[in-house]
């Protein structure tokens, strides 16, 4: 088995220098970083990881919990937001360490703080759909270093929040059809106590109460499934007068809401959040773009900004953006 003794003599450094990189320090100049850690992976070195948190009570992981709604684990938003954590992670010597639960409740009472408190990871990076999800404040309550979405924690605590402003996603979803002449405009969104749902839905609501249009009767709620939100869709469309436009709000209910359109034979819009197969239509449909491998590397950057310095990084809000069936970006205020 390769050693670091043997990265080291082929790189023609110290071992200690070998250490130094592989552990993600910065006294160590970038050309030599490079240099050992190409030779590392040519090498195919292993590092002990259990040795090393044993000595040094560092195990160099984070912890990854994705606590999901039934549905939600087939969402590609997963695909991209792991693997933007796991490239940030790994830039700084870190390794991912996943926790996934799927049920009713996201996830039950799994003790979010247990990689940690066994030693097996230094701090924990949480998606959860919950609203008030109280796993999470006893994370905040017990000083575990971890990252989370829109949180409003305690002075002092050990908590990061990073996250996707989807309060103005709704705002500018809501815009864009406007824009686009719609008056009437449905709204399928995630189950009620999901945080993302929620927040969508209030900026939604909000632009189009300023607009004078009632959306209260055009907002459906369910699982994330292609059946419920085709079901959904088919049920706005029933009404009378029937939505010109729907939003949906994650790639996993968009195809849904195509379907019941293509079945009404009605000439309605569905803007829906981006995915690779929607890039596919034709004709091309109007999407939401998430920044979701960017929302991996910033959770991960900032729980190691964390767990380096001690103190949380100021909160970040990553921004969507809307890109029309010809491939521009929707600016605010734009009439279409």
């Amino acid at each position: 088995m390769v050693g670091m003794r043997d990265v080291a003599r082929e790189a023609g450094v110290h071992q200690s220098t070998v250490s130094r990189v592989l552990n993600g320090s910065d006294l160590v100049n970038m050309r030599t970083a490079r240099r050992v850690r190409a030779i590392a992976e040519r090498l195919e070195f292993v590092p002990n990881t259990i040795g090393r948190a044993l000595r040094t009570r560092v195990a160099r992981t984070l912890a990854v919990h994705a606590a999901l709604v039934p549905g939600q684990a087939a969402d590609p938003f997963f695909t991209f937001f792991l693997k933007g954590l796991g490239t940030a992670a790994a830039d700084h010597g870190y390794a991912i360490l996943l926790h996934y639960t799927e049920g009713q409740r996201g996830g039950g009472d799994t003790d979010l703080a247990s990689p940690v408190r066994s030693g097996h990871a230094d701090g924990v990076v949480v998606l959860s759909p919950r609203l008030n999800d109280p796993r999470i404040r006893r994370l905040v309550e017990e000083q575990i270093p971890c990252v989370l979405g829109r949180f409003d924690g305690p002075m002092g605590s050990r908590a990061a929040c990073v996250d996707i402003d989807n309060e103005a996603t709704g705002r500018r979803a809501a815009q864009f059809c406007l824009a686009r002449g719609h008056r009437r405009i449905g709204l399928i969104a995630e189950p009620a106590d999901w945080e993302t749902g929620i927040h969508v839905t209030t900026g939604f609501r909000a632009v189009l109460r300023g607009a004078g249009c009632d959306s209260a009767r055009l907002i459906r709620r369910g699982p994330l499934t292609f059946n419920a939100a085709r079901a959904a869709a088919l049920g706005l469309l029933g009404q009378r007068p029937a939505p010109t436009a729907i939003v949906t709000t994650t790639p996993l209910l968009v195809f849904g809401a195509l379907e019941a359109v293509r079945q009404s034979g009605r000439p309605v819009m569905v803007l829906g959040v981006d995915s690779p197969l929607l890039t596919c239509l034709h004709p091309a449909a109007p999407r939401i773009v998430a920044p979701v491998e960017e929302l991996g590397r910033a959770m991960a950057s900032a729980l190691i900004a964390l767990l380096r310095s001690g103190t949380p990084p100021p909160p970040t809000m990553l921004q969507t953006h809307i890109i029309d069936e010809r491939g521009k970006i929707f600016k605010e205020g734009a009439t279409l």
